[in-house]
Formats: C-alpha cells, sequence, structure tokens
C-alpha cells in the first residue's frame, strides 16, 4: 500500500534544539541519523538494510521507526511542503514554534559534523509563532516524539499555511464549512467536464 505524504510536516531540531540555531540561520531543517548519503538508496527496502548495518544493535521495530522518518524526510516530503520546527533554545522561544516551507530538495552535507548532515534547504516564514496562538486540536497533533511527522489530522496543512502568513490559527473548519466547500469543489468538476466537451472551450 502506497502511503499518502502530507503536506504539513512537524521536524524536530534534536531532543535539545541542538540543531535549532543552524536551522533557522541558515534556512534548513536537518535529522541526525549517522548512515551516510541516503541519495543511494533508491528503495525503501535498501533504506531499511542501510539503517540496520549503522545501526546493529537497534532492535527491530527501531530499524522499522527510523526507517520510515528518514523516508519521509527524503522522499516524501515535497518542495512547497509546508514545515513546523518547535522552538527549544531558550526560554523565549521555548513556547513558541518556527514556520516554514521547503523549497530544496534533500541533501547530504558531507562537510559539516555528523549529527548535522541530511538536510532540506527550507524559507522561514514565521520564526517566532507562540503556541498561544494555535488552538489546541492541532497543537496536540504536533505531540508526537518523532524527529519527522507527518501532520493530517484536523485540517492540519491548511491551517500551518494560513499561520505562516497571520496572527492566528483559523481552527478546523465547521460542517456547513466542510458542506460549502465540496459544492464548490463539485460545481467546478462539473463545469470542467462541461468545458471538455466543448469544443469551443478556450483551454482546449
Amino acid at each position: 500500500m502506497s502511503e499518502v505524504a502530507p503536506t504539513a510536516w512537524l521536524i524536530r531540531s534534536g531532543h535539545h534544539g541542538g540543531r535549532e540555531s543552524m536551522c533557522l540561520r541558515e534556512g534548513m531543517v536537518i535529522v541526525g541519523w549517522h548512515i551516510g548519503d541516503i541519495n543511494e538508496c533508491r528503495t525503501r527496502g535498501e533504506l531499511k538494510r542501510r539503517v540496520r548495518a549503522a545501526y546493529p544493535d537497534a532492535t527491530k521495530g527501531s530499524v522499522v521507526n527510523w526507517t520510515g522518518q528518514l523516508w519521509r524526510f527524503a522522499r516524501l516530503i515535497q518542495e512547497g511542503d509546508h514545515v513546523v520546527m518547535p522552538l527549544k533554545n531558550s526560554s523565549k522561544s521555548s513556547q513558541k514554534v518556527a514556520l516554514g516551507q521547503v523549497v530544496g530538495r534533500y541533501a547530504y552535507g558531507d562537510q559539516v559534523p555528523e549529527g548535522f548532515r541530511h538536510m532540506r534547504r527550507v524559507e522561514w516564514l514565521r520564526k517566532d509563532v507562540p503556541r498561544t496562538a494555535i488552538q489546541q486540536d492541532l497543537l496536540d497533533s504536533m505531540g508526537s516524539l518523532l524527529t519527522v511527522c507527518g501532520l493530517t489530522r484536523f485540517d492540519a496543512a491548511r491551517r500551518v499555511a494560513v499561520l505562516a502568513g497571520r496572527d492566528k490559527d483559523p481552527g478546523a473548519p465547521t460542517v456547513a464549512e466542510k458542506e460549502e466547500w465540496h459544492e464548490a469543489e463539485g460545481h467546478a468538476e462539473v463545469l470542467a467536464q462541461a468545458a471538455a466537451r466543448d469544443p469551443h472551450d478556450p483551454s482546449r
């Protein structure tokens, strides 16, 4: 079964925010497994074998978990996706998050120290969003302890995108709003189908 990729991601900067300063300064997100350049891994199975070889004492569950996170980071995250990075480095920022948009493909930096080599370029849109600006349901969905986690619940992708450009989380859509969106989407589809049948449509 194929994995459906969300368009918003939670990416942590290490247990104690050790990669946070470099991420914000250099415009990137970074993860820290010591397994070399994973551009060479064309399938998830190849990546899993690489992880197992690098961490021979790790449990089977850990290998599967780490493989999944690395695969998301290198392959599933797309340019244009939004990222949320919880901030930890100072008491002032401990209750804040940074929001950005991915602008580059996975890259491996062999000239930087171990723990900083797996990276994606990011344009940081907001670096100091207070957690109080985010509604509790979305905060809860950001509670995963994983380093790389897709945000899929509570209409997270849309809300993160909106929050990146304004002060407050718009919240999950109401039932009425969802129905209105579905109705608009259905109307647009009908128009598109009609246009496809019209030989005089200028878009043909």
